[in-house]
């Protein structure tokens, strides 16, 4: 396989004015195109720190060092305008919990529409169009209903699809997923975590992924990165990972996954 990466970090550093030690420290790491990258740790580990500062959700007084390079690029150097760009159009984001993603006044139809609408130059019909063929796409029966309706009308499972469908519309190289499962019950949390893997291996886009579980991680992705205390512990193919860990820490979190024998 001609592996080549779609976003490299080189030696990331980021603090936080309020911790004593960086919250990420000197991390380096490829995401291939093509291929989901699982990031695996504990609570407070860093994995979503490292994550949203890809398109630049930092907190007020946050400092990084170091490069992101996405396609060859620099983010911690790109303007803002660059960085406009970036986001939803080539790199999309999918929340924990799409409900608190999803404005609770709006209808969904209307968001949908205005994020299409901010990057694509179409009429506000040209676009609920767009959104009810992503939703169709998706599997989402009756995609009419479901822009009509608010998000609190909506399941857990559906709301997450629907945030899938708004970060996957603009066709972006690279999705990043912030637990995108965790607040979905098991059944809900499966077929997501499927619709995911689909998408990489059916559209060719690329996935970085944080979880606390390595079970997931060991079911969807093509690599696997374990974080703890904002250091990158090990990282290798799935098959490395889960079946020859070189270090303790993943060895632990291998032997926490529940075990049905």
């Amino acid at each position: 396989m001609n592996e080549k990466p779609i976003l490299s970090f080189n030696r990331l550093t980021i603090l936080y004015p309020c911790l004593t030690r960086p919250a990420v420290s000197d991390l380096s790491l490829e995401v291939m195109q093509g291929q989901i990258t699982m990031l695996v740790g504990e609570s407070g580990s860093g994995k979503s720190t490292l994550l949203r500062s890809v398109i630049g959700l930092q907190p007020v007084g946050c400092r990084m060092q170091g490069e992101i390079l996405f396609e060859g690029q620099d983010l911690l150097s790109a303007s803002s305008g660059q960085m406009r760009a970036f986001r939803g159009k080539k790199i999309g984001m999918i929340f924990q919990d799409a409900g608190l993603y999803l404005t609770p006044r709006r209808k969904i139809g209307a968001q949908f529409a205005e994020m299409l609408r901010a990057h694509l130059r179409v009429t506000k019909q040209q676009a609920l169009e767009m959104a009810k063929q992503e939703l169709a796409a998706l599997s989402l029966a009756i995609p009419d209903r479901i822009l009509d309706s608010y998000p609190f009308e909506l399941s857990g499972g559906m709301k997450q699809r629907t945030a899938i469908a708004m970060a996957m519309a603009l066709r972006p190289s690279l999705l990043l997923c912030d637990e995108p499962t965790s607040a979905l019950d098991v059944t809900n949390g499966a077929q997501v975590a499927k619709l995911l893997r689909d998408l990489c291996k059916k559209q060719g886009v690329s996935i970085l992924m944080v979880t606390h579980n390595i079970g997931l991680a060991a079911a969807i992705g093509d690599r696997i990165a374990v974080m703890r205390q904002g250091r990158l512990v090990e990282t290798g193919t799935r098959e490395q990972i889960i079946r020859a860990p070189r270090e303790e820490y993943t060895i632990r979190l291998l032997e926490a996954v529940p075990r049905l024998d």
